[in-house]
């Protein structure tokens, strides 16, 4: 609305003969009035005026400051219920105090006062000449001129009502013809404002989509993914299996920027990322984990949770240990994180996400190389950030860990999708049995006995 208004406020300075086009430029500045606080008002206000400095000089800044006054007044004495009465008292307000501020300006700038007399005494010496060439006018010629050049003597005043009429007067104009706008668009819709939610809960979390995604790595000759579509809704699980090489963890680098799709588009709650870089990415409300977990041996626990926070100080350290003591190793924040067992450092890399709160968070094989009773007590840490209203989009190569805790399952092979769908339709599809090798939990590494307990 800013950029129309200074659009027609430079057409009408630009244009010989096209000042009355200026008067269109309040409709804009009267409808962001009429329906929204005065702070969009003179939001658009500024930028509209910067452009008209930018491209016009001065006049093209005044000329949207007219625009928005004007407009701006029609607007919110409509929208209060006012009329004619309450639109004259506020302009002679107005009136007033631009007149003060010009005589002011004035009064300071004496150089400038002497030009602008200059300039208005040869306009009047020109209509009285004109006059003077009609035989029976040139004594009203010589009044004119006597006239105004005894008025100079009072020019204060002269200045201060000549800006109380003309403010009065556009201000009553422009309330006559957006008055009647006004009511014609008020019963227009304004349809990119949502409707209220009547849901007193949490915001829920973005989704992710891809659509036909497409990557092949250099000196391959094959797509690492081919025109893979994943549709992630709020709140929902979604998981992502496969034998291995079958481009579950690719998929997770697309998303993430980790790696530059050749075709296709990805998008964050249908904002577009293809190809944003990883910082990009997880600044938008996205978690991850990585199969080689990203923690720094030579530092506690604790410290290494405070290198994901977004903030610091008390509140910090205070997110921090809830997430540990949420994940079941609290009691470990002040151990070396190197002297973790590997299921431990699995938590650590979960809660390691959890810190920054994201909307999204995409596990990598989470369930990947603990023992059972680990497994079920990550499993019921998801079902509760799930229930909590967090989106969760998982690789997981266990397909028992997947059956029992997911929404939906989609099943890669070679790159492509060749299954999609609740899990028990899954599972029964003939082309998992194909497509999916599945293998038994590993037990190589166990967290010790009070891991069954965290």
């Amino acid at each position: 609305m800013g950029a129309l208004c200074a659009a027609i406020a430079i057409i009408a300075v630009v244009l010989p003969h096209a000042g009355g086009l200026g008067l269109l430029g309040t409709v804009p500045m009267g409808l962001l009035a009429y329906r929204y606080r005065i702070r969009v008002l003179i939001t658009a206000t500024v930028a509209a005026a910067v452009i008209g400095f930018l491209v016009v000089g001065l006049s093209g800044f005044g000329a949207v400051a007219l625009c928005a006054y004007v407009g701006g007044l029609a607007g919110i004495v409509k929208r209060r219920g006012h009329g004619p009465p309450t639109v004259t008292a506020a302009s002679l307000g107005a009136g007033v105090v631009a007149g003060a501020v010009v005589v002011i300006a004035l009064t300071v700038l004496a150089g400038l006062r002497q030009l602008l007399f200059h300039a208005i005494t040869a306009a009047v010496n020109g209509v009285a000449t004109v006059l003077a060439r009609v035989p029976h006018l040139q004594a009203v010629a010589q009044e004119v001129k006597r006239i105004f050049a005894g008025a100079l003597d009072y020019w204060q005043w002269l200045a201060l009502g000549f800006a109380v009429v003309a403010i009065m007067g556009a201000s009553l104009i422009g309330w006559w013809a957006l008055s009647r706008v006004l009511e014609r668009l008020g019963g227009i819709p304004d349809v990119h404002k949502l409707d209220a939610s009547t849901d007193t809960g949490p915001i829920q979390p973005v989704p992710v989509r891809l659509d036909e995604v497409r990557l092949r790595y250099p000196h391959t000759d094959h797509d690492a993914l081919r025109a893979v579509s994943l549709d992630v809704r709020p709140a929902e699980h979604v998981a992502v299996t496969g034998a291995n090489g079958s481009g579950k963890t690719t998929l997770f680098n697309v998303i993430t920027g980790y790696e530059r799709t050749d075709e296709g588009e990805v998008y964050l709650n249908d904002r577009k990322i293809t190809n944003l870089p990883p910082d990009k990415v997880f600044a938008l409300g996205i978690g991850r984990t990585f199969q080689l977990t990203r923690i720094f041996a030579s530092l506690t626990v604790l410290e290494n949770m405070l290198v994901a926070s977004p903030t610091g100080g008390a509140a910090a350290r205070k997110r921090a240990m809830e997430q540990l003591e949420f994940v079941g190793i609290a009691g470990h924040h002040a151990a070396l994180a190197g002297t973790l067992s590997y299921g431990q450092r699995k938590l650590l890399e979960l809660a390691y996400v959890l810190v920054s709160d994201p909307a999204v968070i995409l596990l990598d094989e989470p369930a990947g190389g603990v023992n059972l009773s680990l497994v079920n007590h990550i499993a019921d840490r998801i079902r509760e950030l799930n229930a909590a209203g967090k989106t969760f989009l998982i690789v997981e190569h266990n397909m028992e860990f997947v059956m029992g805790l997911c929404d939906r399952v989609t099943v890669l092979d070679s790159g492509a999708v060749v299954a999609a769908g609740p899990p028990d339709i899954v599972r029964a599809d003939r082309r998992v049995l194909d497509a999916y090798l599945g293998e038994d939990i590993g037990e190589a590494e166990d967290l010790p006995d009070h891991a069954e307990d965290p």
